[in-house]
């Protein structure tokens, strides 16, 4: 199992060392946002207006929310698969 860190854009600028390991590659005409939700105090409703606003800007054309047992654990295979299949852009990491 791997995810790669994906931006949206070819940069025509040198990317820096410790930023090599990303994947650069154009976004689908219809790009659909993933958000994790670990639980924590009010994660969920920051990840909702999050994909709401991506939505109505225009930035990605659609969004599903995945939500972890509790913030300790990993995501599932099955979520992870979930994501990877679905999902072109990922947001997750939330902290208190």
């Amino acid at each position: 199992m791997g995810i790669d860190v994906v931006f949206p854009a070819i940069r025509s600028a040198p990317v820096a060392a410790a930023a090599r390991n990303h994947v650069w590659r154009p976004l689908p005409d219809k790009p659909v946002l993933g958000l994790v939700d670990n639980t924590k105090s009010r994660a969920s409703d920051l990840l909702q207006a999050i994909g709401r606003s991506m939505v109505r800007r225009g930035f990605v054309d659609s969004f599903f929310m995945i939500s972890k047992p509790n913030a300790g654990v990993t995501i599932t295979e099955s979520d992870c698969d979930l994501l990877m299949t679905r999902a072109h852009l990922i947001v997750t990491g939330l902290g208190d």
